[in-house]
């Protein structure tokens, strides 16, 4: 056995394989054959791979499923030969068209990793490589005397198996305890019963960034030992916040939603550790509902006491299922919002579970905010301002804001399908608008950062189809109430402001587009 297969044995057991596309042009049979082998002898080492000529049959869309392909896949490998390279800089053709797709997203991320140049032949000026990765680090195949090495060297990329690995990084030797104190070396492991990674008093933003290899790499066990670890420190920080402020009585609302604040940044580490399964996509990572009642009865934690304090767990969920709806529908994952917002919770007051979606004091009106909606929307992009770290995941203000809003569109239409489905496929008779579960307040921010978010919930119209499909709603009965529903959250917006007699809501063509589309 290769020496490499055994590694790979070891990195993907229990994990899933890379999904890799191979990028090409169809020069000659010769060529294509070529790449063929490549593609067997690299799905015979653990890699998932996409070909056109295993995947497309006879009528099948050509550009939709490059771009399907080049979406999908974590790494895509682009097999350079001047063929290919005159196609891609002249923008000819399918491979014209895949390079416009790889360049743009370049564009967006110029640090990505994810295009790696293939080397096929080299010309008379030295290698090949299209205008778009020219400043990429490439795998030489075009020198038979050399192809195995390089094509270990190009499997180890793609298991991420590097052949020097970095050496672990080792504890901080001057660390020091919460009150400031220096900790001697030889007592640090004493301290907290932590991961061996970690150092006491890391960031958020270090913790984020470990939760993202952790869940990219795939090893789930890793993951379980991360989320057990920042559990407990989060839970040990909000005991610490409630004994400092038990004893104090908030003299104005302002000061309260304040001091909800800071108990709810007790629980910062692991929201971001739950947004960082969202990012990566993946099935084992990506599904948070396990973590609802971590956030709403955390360990030890006393319900006696001021209803601004003994509801700030209440907050912390609040504020996690916004980001965590967010960040789905920035990562074009709006069927995992749903799931998410349909899971049931039982607030401190309920004599039994409901839907996050339905339970009003989780979805938009937390009683330790006032149970203000305005206010509480306003803590929500105020975030962005206090947790520097969630511009890793949303990029700039706007972005983030539009995330938000994209996510309360979703939960507005879901509102509508579960009417629907509780009441005989009609909207009840005489619904005052301010009964409905879902707070409408996003919907005061200005049109173009509506019409941004619009553009997230749009993106992929067979999820948002599926909102109500997974009711068994028919769209004949979505179609046919809209129009009522759109009016009813119309003056349910107006209502907030009474310059507004409805106002403007980003999603109301929905329907019409999906007709359209």
């Amino acid at each position: 056995m290769h020496p490499l297969s055994e590694v790979n044995m070891q990195q993907t057991q229990g994990s899933q394989p890379p999904k890799v596309f191979i990028s090409y042009s169809h020069d000659n049979p010769k060529h294509k054959k070529w790449v063929a082998d490549l593609a067997s002898k690299l799905v015979d080492k653990g890699i998932d791979i996409t070909l056109d000529q295993w995947e497309l049959s006879l009528g099948d869309d050509v550009p939709k499923f490059m771009q399907n392909a080049l979406r999908a896949s974590e790494r895509v490998l682009v097999i350079c030969t001047e063929n290919y390279v005159r196609k891609a800089n002249d923008g000819e053709g399918g491979v014209g068209y895949e390079a416009m797709i790889v360049t743009a997203e370049i564009i967006r991320d110029l640090g990505t990793k994810k295009f790696i140049p293939v080397v096929r032949q080299v010309s008379a000026t030295g290698s090949v490589l299209p205008d778009c990765l020219g400043a990429r680090f490439y795998c030489n195949l075009s020198d038979d005397r050399i192809f195995q090495d390089e094509f270990d060297v190009l499997l180890r990329e793609l298991h991420k198996v590097p052949s020097q690995p970095k050496p672990a990084l080792g504890r901080n030797p001057f660390a020091v305890t919460q009150s400031g104190e220096e900790v001697p070396e030889r007592l640090v492991e004493h301290l907290e019963p932590m991961d061996a990674d970690f150092q006491i008093g890391d960031s958020v933003e270090a913790v984020y960034r470990r939760a993202i290899r952790i869940a990219k790499s795939g090893d789930f066990l890793e993951w379980r030992g991360l989320i057990r670890t920042v559990k407990s420190e989060c839970a040990q920080g909000l005991l610490a916040w409630r004994k400092v402020i038990n004893e104090k009585t908030p003299g104005s609302q302002e000061l309260a939603l304040s001091q909800t604040l800071d108990g709810v940044d007790q629980y910062a580490k692991l929201i971001c550790v739950a947004l960082a399964g969202v990012e990566s996509g993946r099935e084992k990572f990506r599904s948070q509902t396990s973590l609802v009642d971590d956030f709403m009865y955390p360990q030890g934690w006393p319900r006696d006491g001021l209803t601004y304090y003994i509801r700030v767990p209440h907050s912390t969920l609040f504020i996690y299922q916004a980001l965590h709806g967010a960040l789905a529908m920035q990562t074009h994952q709006l069927g995992l919002a749903v799931a998410l917002a349909r899971s049931k919770v039982k607030t401190l007051d309920m004599s039994e579970s409901l839907p996050i979606c339905q339970s009003h004091e989780i979805v938009g009106w937390p009683k330790a905010m006032g149970q203000d909606a305005i206010k509480a929307w306003d803590a929500l992009e105020g975030l962005y301002e206090r947790w520097p770290w969630l511009s890793l995941l949303f990029g700039d203000k706007e972005e983030y804001v539009a995330s938000l809003i994209s996510y309360y569109m979703a939960l507005n239409t879901n509102e509508l399908a579960l009417c629907l489905a509780e009441n005989g496929m009609k909207l009840p008779e005489d619904e005052h608008p301010r009964n409905m579960d879902v707070p409408l307040v996003a919907f005061l921010n200005d049109r173009h950062v509506q019409s941004r978010a619009y553009r997230l919930l749009i993106q992929d119209p067979d999820q948002v189809r599926g909102v109500w499909e997974s009711l068994k709603v028919p769209f004949d009965a979505i179609d046919a109430n809209w129009k009522e529903w759109m009016n009813r959250s119309g003056r349910w917006k107006g209502s907030l402001n009474r310059f507004l007699s409805s106002g403007f809501l980003g999603h109301a063509d929905l329907i019409n587009d999906l007709k359209r589309g």
